[in-house]
């Protein structure tokens, strides 16, 4: 589904975000506070959830221009990949890069509240930080391959 290609079937597209973002609420662009923590098992949980899905349909994947980042993460035997997730939220988002580029570091970078919703283990290649504010990095200049950063706001 494209605008490109003639297919791109608007009304049809937003029903099913609109069933992805929020399939029992009423208010489905509800913003939260950054700065609350939150739990596995609270709304605000799923409300990230919903929204790494709503997200994946839009995109159609985890991220843009998929031909160029590929190419970027593709293997190198002289050199080891990184992407970095500022604003990891609720993890989801490095948990499927993981798993998609199991030969990429996958590193997480989020303020403390957010750790109280950090369950399970994650992949051996997934990596996640906890600082108070992103003034960190400078000390990581130029050891990235791809930045991801989306819907990060007064953190």
């Amino acid at each position: 589904m494209s605008l490109d290609d003639g297919e791109f079937d608007l009304p049809l597209f937003w029903d099913s975000v609109a069933d992805v973002v929020a399939p029992e609420s009423s208010d489905p662009f509800k913003v939260s506070t950054h700065g609350c923590a939150y739990t596995p098992e609270s709304e605000e949980f799923d409300r990230l959830s919903w929204h790494h899905e709503a997200m994946r349909l839009c995109l159609e994947g985890l991220y843009p221009c998929p031909e160029t980042v590929q190419a970027i993460l593709s293997p190198s035997p002289d050199e080891t990949k990184r992407v970095l997730d500022l604003g990891c939220g609720s993890r989801i988002w490095c948990l499927d890069m993981a798993k998609e580029f199991p030969h990429a570091e996958i590193w997480g970078i989020d303020r403390p509240p957010v750790q109280e919703i950090w369950s399970g283990e994650a992949p051996p290649n997934c990596l996640f930080k906890i600082f108070d504010s992103y003034d960190f990095l400078e000390e990581y200049k130029q050891m990235f391959d791809v930045v991801h950063m989306r819907f990060v706001a007064g953190g």
